[in-house]
């Protein structure tokens, strides 16, 4: 039995051949030049073979004598076994069209309906009509096939298009564009949902606010281009301190906040320290002339939070934690539970 993937070849390359040497498509013409795709008859085979390989071309008359030698009245034998193949060709190829969606499905119940008329009506005049019902159903599924496979190729490339560029957009809603961290929405919303987690599991969740030192100075003495490579600095020095569900953000101007979830206020206030320490001790210069910036540091509040209060309140004491690092003389960490 032919699989069905040779099925699909013989109903396409009938169309093909007769495309090829332009034999009008007719019920007649179509059994003649489907036998010889499919090779039901070897005769027929040949004979078509040395009408190709001759100079006289396929024509309406050699078309014709072939249908009534080998298809027509004088030969019902060949004509039953013809029948026979298309029957089964295209009882298989419904059987594999149900299993598609949409128009090619569609296509497939017509050659279904076909398939069982062919098991019925087997005369030369049933034959006719139903080879040219086949003839149209197979031009409509193969441009029906071609035009859903163009596509769905071009939605393809579309939507993955699309996809890239949400990806792209949803990335830039939540990222500062000039450190690479969260942005303050972005924060607002981790910082809602691990207030939530830390409710729900009991772990232990603490916040740091971070604001360079007198940064306005930098602006005022090298330029608001060096004052952003120290932002994208700082910003890429936090990230390096931080490690797994820690959270870190750009919270406006020269301001910076780390969410630390499972980490309680000591943990938490070590971590400001080990920033705050490594921040006073790099040497600070301009890129392109190697001049020397001086020294920047931070300072640094710590909180930690307590379920079931605001999100505010937990903010509200990081920020004045940080407030009184800068009062008591900059370059320094302060724990709510100093103050």
């Amino acid at each position: 039995m032919e699989t069905t993937d040779r099925v699909n070849e013989y109903l396409r390359l009938t169309l093909k051949e007769m495309g090829k040497y332009g034999v009008p498509v007719t019920p007649q013409n179509y059994a003649v030049w489907y036998a010889y795709s499919a090779g039901t008859n070897q005769a027929l085979r040949e004979e078509v073979h040395r009408q190709l390989e001759s100079d006289q071309g396929i024509t309406a008359e050699f078309n014709r004598d072939i249908y009534r030698r080998y298809l027509g009245d004088g030969a019902l034998e060949t004509q039953d076994n013809v029948l026979i193949q298309i029957q089964r060709l295209v009882g298989e190829l419904a059987e594999q069209m149900k299993n598609t969606d949409g128009k090619v499905a569609s296509q497939g119940e017509v050659f279904q309906g076909y398939a069982n008329e062919l098991g019925t009506d087997s005369g030369l005049n049933g034959l006719k009509r139903i080879v040219s019902g086949l003839v149209t159903a197979t031009k409509t599924m193969l441009e029906t096939g071609e035009t859903l496979r163009r596509k769905l190729a071009d939605t393809s490339r579309e939507v993955n298009s699309l996809r890239a560029e949400l990806e792209q957009f949803k990335e830039m809603a939540v990222t500062d564009a000039l450190t690479g961290l969260a942005n303050r929405p972005a924060f607002e919303a981790a910082l809602s949902r691990y207030a939530h987690e830390c409710k729900v599991e009991g772990y232990e969740l603490s916040m740091l606010f971070a604001d360079i030192d007198h940064f306005k100075r930098v602006n005022d003495e090298y330029g608001h281009l060096v004052g952003d490579m120290v932002l994208r600095m700082a910003a890429a020095m936090i990230r390096g301190f931080i490690k797994g569900r820690d959270f870190a953000a750009r919270y406006g101007g020269e301001e910076f906040v780390v969410i630390l979830p499972y980490t309680g206020m000591k943990g938490a206030a070590a971590l400001a320290e080990n920033i705050r320490a490594f921040f006073e001790t790099k040497k600070w210069r301009q890129k392109e002339t190697g001049r020397s910036i001086g020294a920047i540091t931070l300072s640094l509040g710590v909180s930690q939070y307590r379920p079931g209060e605001s999100l505010s309140d937990f903010l509200q004491r990081a920020d004045e934690a940080l407030y009184r690092s800068k009062d008591g003389g900059r370059n320094r960490v302060t724990s709510e539970d100093e103050m």
